[in-house]
């Protein structure tokens, strides 16, 4: 191991974490999803692409603006608490991948408008992400990078 290789792995992070991060973490305000609708007039055909939504915060929110949402996670914890609750909100446009950024070029996506990643884009290698990204975001789309605040806040980031 070399001293810029991190001693975990990041599967390991956040094993058995996903029913408190449903709970817990900070939600992004509802004006974020009202401005990516208004921006990239979504009006449920669009396809939406969450990497690293854990329990699918991001995605459950977006679900209800596009025609399909594909989330991509690395913990099947967080996947299948995903599916919990987009089944327990009557959603069915919501995909739930296993994968990561790494493996991004393997998974089959579709054409997507839009990708959004929350915090788990600091994992990332974000110029690779972007490269592969270019392949798959549509004309027109964009990739979306949100925050929920400083690390404690309850509160959504305005």
């Amino acid at each position: 191991m070399t001293a810029s290789t991190p001693s975990y792995k990041l599967k390991e992070l956040f094993a058995s974490t996903a029913p408190y991060y449903a709970a817990f973490r900070p939600r992004y305000a509802p004006e974020f999803y009202t401005l990516l609708a208004d921006r990239f007039g979504l009006d449920g055909t669009q396809r939406v692409l969450v990497i690293g939504p854990g329990p699918g915060l991001i995605a459950l929110e977006l679900a209800p603006f596009v025609s399909a949402v594909v989330a991509v996670d690395p913990e099947k914890g967080m996947l299948e608490e995903g599916r919990r609750l987009a089944a327990e909100r009557g959603f069915t446009n919501i995909t739930w991948r296993e994968g990561d950024s790494i493996t991004l070029p393997a998974i089959d996506i579709e054409p997507v408008l839009l990708t959004v990643m929350g915090a788990a884009y600091h994992w990332m290698d974000r110029d690779q992400v972007a490269r592969d990204l270019d392949r798959i975001i549509e004309p027109g789309g964009a990739i979306v990078l949100t925050s929920g605040g400083a690390p404690g806040d309850p509160e959504p980031a305005p």
